[in-house]
């Protein structure tokens, strides 16, 4: 018994190729070639949103995270109603502070030249600090290898953000 034509699994004729580039398409309609590049443009825009949701994490950090995070920081720094300086000062209000602004702590010469300079703890400034505090302060006293995790970061500034100058979460 011979299969019919439609179910044979006959190798294709020495004469047809197997189309090699997007000339050789042309087989493909008009259609099935635009289904094809949309399909790829799909996948090319899933792959951006994908990068700007893990971007957007980062700018926006995780306050719990950042709480988690901050314990590190708690041997030197406080933050809270009751924060006093430490070994650091006390963190209270410090995105959107001036530099070495904070009452009866002792600076260093590179954050007190800051303070001169009116700088300000914005959050770019307190991620390239925490990155790296020898980065903006390289004679400062922070002894801190720095927060290698751009995520991380994020959280720490999200959990300082909350705080105002009085450590009362606003």
């Amino acid at each position: 018994m011979e299969l019919p034509e439609t179910l044979r699994m006959d190798p294709a004729p020495s004469d047809e190729r197997i189309p090699t580039d997007r000339t050789e398409f042309a087989c493909l309609t008009d259609f099935q070639m635009n289904e094809r590049e949309m399909h790829m443009r799909f996948i090319a825009a899933v792959v951006v949103l994908i990068g700007f949701a893990s971007l957007a994490h980062a700018a926006d950090g995780d306050v719990a995270k950042g709480e988690q995070s901050f314990r590190i920081c708690g041997a030197c720094h406080s933050i809270g109603p009751d924060a006093k300086n430490k070994i650091g000062p006390e963190l209270n209000g410090v995105v959107g502070r001036k530099w070495g602004s904070v009452d009866g702590y002792s600076y260093s010469a590179d954050l007190s030249a800051g303070k001169e300079q009116g700088k300000a703890w914005d959050e770019a400034a307190l991620n390239d600090y925490l990155e790296n505090p020898k980065h903006l302060a390289p004679h400062g006293k922070m002894s801190f290898a720095g927060v290698k995790s751009e995520n991380q970061r994020a959280d720490v500034i999200a959990y300082l953000r909350q705080f105002d100058e009085k450590g009362n979460k606003k």
